[in-house]
């Protein structure tokens, strides 16, 4: 499989979705700008509150 990969793989995590403006901190400093192309985007959360496979 590694040698079928072409390409580059980014994440970005989001600095303090806990308690909220992680996203906008992001998007004010230029995340778009400096990676304009995006293929897809998989939000996803955790949270030391719920059991494991909540939903």
């Amino acid at each position: 499989m590694k040698d079928d990969w072409k390409g580059t793989l980014l994440l970005a995590g989001e600095p303090a979705e806990e308690i909220g403006g992680g996203a906008t901190a992001m998007l004010k400093a230029g995340l778009f700008e400096k990676f304009p192309k995006r293929i897809s985007a998989s939000p996803c959360t955790s949270t030391v509150t719920l059991p494991a496979r909540s939903p």
